[in-house]
């Protein structure tokens, strides 16, 4: 590797690792707060447009912005549905500052994705790994040095795999407010369904697996499922129809949200966690407590993006005290911000279009772990805050742009 390649790949890996180190704080701008992972990643991708300037590379930049569109559409679909619901609503300017800036940073975790990939190419996902785990150890070395200590640490650790989550120690429960563990199961996923074709496979998936278990979210658990289950429905289809499965897969899933939505609306929820014996944590009050702000009729136009996180934030809404700050469940915010009409275009972009896309662009691999990932994240959907959250998308974007540039270069050959 020559010296520019070198300083290049250590100032990326540097703003990376920063970010993921610099999960808590930030400064104010003019009134508006932003936090320092995006300052980090915003400056990782100005980086990596200035190497484009000096050393352009026009073929793979236009490859990784055609990915980064099809991945960001959602996002974008949101942002420009919302100003139509704004408008309609008069809906005050605050709440409208925070629906544009909760996609917009979505998007910026795309775009910081999708620089690792031009810089690196289809091994962007493991240098993007890499700096999660450096990321990791930065923090575990603070809060041991903070007068945790070796021994507490450990001890912690176990206890919090041996009662598979429920008892936190103070350390455990610092790294569980990072929210990383999520992120990681997207990596995990991209890990196991490709170590057939990744030689670097299992050098990553050890201390991945041993980083999830730090964060032990159950909701990721359920995602692995949900993956699974997508594979093997569409895996034991004969190779000739396995593309039309991957659709009829992403049909399933977004017919899985609006079923979902109904649920909840008829207030079925709660019926179902106290069947199977689950102890929804506070979200089943979160549920019920949102209920009279949305209904389940095509006329239901929608708040808005911005309108669930501002009105819970501002204690417009109340939602108890057992869970902090957010509605726990992403498909149910997108609906009542969305709407009846705009969820069903939501749900068939993220499910349906960007299989399509995908697939064309590469193959029925891709399109296959593509379905995997949806799956995972609508399984953690169901009951997390994750849609939004920075790190997340970020480790989303990352395994399916490099993943994405893996296959297209293998169905050129």
């Amino acid at each position: 590797m020559s010296v520019r390649k070198t300083l290049v790949t250590l100032i990326y890996m540097a703003c990376c690792i920063l970010m993921y180190f610099l999960h808590e704080g930030g400064i104010t701008i003019a009134g508006i707060n932003f936090m320092y992972y995006y300052l980090m990643a915003l400056i990782g991708v100005v980086f990596v447009f200035g190497c484009f300037l000096v050393n352009p590379d026009v073929d793979r930049l236009l490859m990784t912005g055609r990915y980064v569109l099809i991945l960001a559409s959602p996002y974008l679909f949101s942002m420009f549905y919302s100003m139509l619901i704004w408008i309609l609503t008069l809906t005050p300017f605050r709440v409208m500052l925070r629906g544009f800036f909760q996609p917009s940073y979505q998007i910026l975790a795309i775009c910081m994705a999708a620089a690792a990939v031009y810089l690196f190419g289809e091994k962007g996902v493991y240098y993007q790994l890499a700096g999660l785990f450096a990321g990791y150890l930065l923090i575990f070395a603070q809060l041991i040095a903070s007068g945790g200590g070796v021994g507490n640490f450990i001890r912690e650790y176990i206890q919090l795999i041996v009662t598979r989550g429920s008892v936190l120690g103070p350390m455990m429960e610092s790294i569980e407010d990072m929210a990383y563990a999520h992120g990681m199961g997207f990596f995990i996923l991209f890990l196991v369904f490709t170590w057939k074709e990744n030689q670097y496979n299992l050098l990553f998936l050890i201390p991945a697996l041993m980083f999830f278990m730090s964060g032990y979210k159950r909701s990721a658990l359920l995602g692995w499922v949900l993956a699974f289950a997508f594979f093997v429905m569409c895996r034991v289809v004969p190779k000739g129809i396995r593309k039309a499965a991957v659709i009829l897969g992403g049909m399933f899933l977004a017919i899985g949200g609006i079923i979902y939505i109904w649920l909840l609306a008829k207030g079925l929820v709660d019926l179902i966690f106290e069947k199977i014996g689950v102890d929804s944590m506070g979200r089943s009050e979160i549920y019920n407590a949102m209920r009279p702000y949305y209904e389940f009729t095509p006329v239901y136009l929608g708040k808005g993006l911005g309108y669930v996180n501002y009105s819970i934030g501002a204690g417009l809404i109340n939602v108890g005290n057992e869970m902090r700050g957010d509605i726990h469940n992403d498909l149910l915010r997108q609906y009542i911000e969305l709407g009846m009409v705009g969820y069903f275009i939501w749900l068939a972009l993220f499910c349906v279009w960007r299989l399509k896309e995908l697939m064309k662009r590469a193959d029925v691999q891709l399109g296959l772990f593509a379905l995997m990932s949806f799956a995972y994240a609508f399984g953690c959907y169901a009951t997390e805050n994750m849609y939004y959250r920075f790190n997340t998308t970020l480790a989303f974007g990352a395994v399916l742009l490099s993943y994405a540039v893996q296959r297209e270069k293998k169905a050129k050959e």
